[in-house]
């Protein structure tokens, strides 16, 4: 008779099949126990309730872990990438190797550097800048002076989404020049930094 009360049971519930078949053997005695009961009206068995408790808690406790790892997982590779565009784009491509093509691939075509002008907003758009940058290097450039080799530090790496922000120090021979704070945005070809504001120490 139990084992036809179990086939009834399996055939009248479909979805409790689907979540049934991914349980450990224990768990899925302990779930068929109490739907039997229940379909024969009767009181589960306190012992088979305790069990029950405890082998969700476990199937809760493990979903927790997997979802949080998923979540840090993502959040990592995401500031990886935005640390390795500021590195290429930015620290390198602005600051040690006047690298002009790293820049314009890098930063979004309508990124500006915003600074204060009074009561105004003066704004350095990253066409203007670039070629700044081309124009130095094409200018008796020395890779190798002291003067030109920038040391960085990641103060902020700070990723929701499709949004970031980077707080990054700059330092030349030793000293803290500047300290940078750089937004971004993820769009379908990648990340790309859009803006800047920054404070000359």
């Amino acid at each position: 008779m139990k084992q036809v009360g179990r086939a009834l049971f399996y055939i009248q519930n479909s979805t409790f099949l689907k979540a049934y078949a991914y349980q450990p053997n224990e768990t899925q005695n302990i779930l068929f126990d109490i739907s039997y009961s229940l379909i024969k009206r009767q009181k589960p068995k306190p012992t088979t309730m305790k069990k029950l408790l405890k082998s969700l808690l476990a199937i809760l406790l493990v979903a927790a872990i997997t979802i949080s790892f998923a979540f840090t997982s993502k959040d990592s590779e995401a500031e990886s990438e935005v640390k390795e565009l500021v590195l290429k784009s930015y620290v390198n491509g602005a600051f040690n190797e006047l690298d002009a093509a790293a820049m314009i691939k890098g930063f979004h075509e309508d990124f500006a550097i915003y600074s204060p002008r009074g009561e105004a907003i003066s704004k350095y758009p990253i066409a203007a800048w670039a070629d700044g940058v081309a124009k130095r290097k094409n200018d008796n450039y020395d890779a190798s002076d002291p003067k030109n080799k920038w040391e960085h530090k990641f103060a902020i790496v700070d990723v929701t989404g499709h949004a970031a922000q980077v707080k990054i120090e700059l330092l030349n021979q030793g000293k803290h020049v500047y300290t940078d704070y750089l937004s971004l945005l993820r769009f379908n070809s990648g990340w790309r930094i859009v803006a800047k504001v920054f404070q000359e120490h």
